[in-house]
């Protein structure tokens, strides 16, 4: 589709000239997004002001071409542009609600994420699951570890 392609080469031109303003970040294609990460940026506060000025350019793009469909999310050390339709936790709940129907519930779920868009899933996630922010942003999950070597640590506890 020509306007998927249009907003998608818009949105990466702009992602690409970011990463290459601030050495050690980089561009992800994922098939209905664009993700610039900047966990591995040298300079962090050239990359925090690069992020807000990116987001405030992709907005800018999205007004101009009309695509309110078109999703534009600072996350942890992220910015995404999608055309998304649906969230993290309205798959998750398909994918567990198709499993119980067929009479096939999973025994347990985990759900772990160091990012906005993982919020969804949090909140979507049935009393019983095990729901686990990484990071100390507010969440709607139910526990929190620090960093991701914690969450590793508590996985091999948990499988031992």
């Amino acid at each position: 589709h020509s306007d998927q392609q249009e907003w998608r080469s818009s949105c990466r031109f702009e992602l690409a000239k970011t990463a290459g303003a601030v050495p050690g970040s980089q561009v992800e294609e994922k098939a209905f997004s664009l993700v610039w990460h900047y966990r591995g940026a040298a300079d962090q506060a050239l990359a925090e002001a690069a992020a807000s000025a990116l987001v405030d350019r992709l907005l800018k793009l999205r007004r101009a071409w009309k695509l309110r469909e078109l999703r534009v999310t600072q996350g942890h050390k992220t910015v995404e542009v999608s055309v998304r339709s649906v969230t993290k936790g309205e798959i998750m709940r398909r994918i567990c609600d198709t499993r119980r129907n067929l009479g096939e519930s999973f025994e347990a779920v985990l759900i772990a994420g160091d990012d906005v868009s993982d919020e969804s899933m949090f909140d979507a996630a049935d009393d019983d699951f095990l729901t686990i922010k990484v990071g100390q942003e507010d969440t709607r999950a139910r526990y929190f570890v620090d960093t991701p070597e914690q969450l590793r640590a508590f996985l091999w506890r948990f499988v031992s």
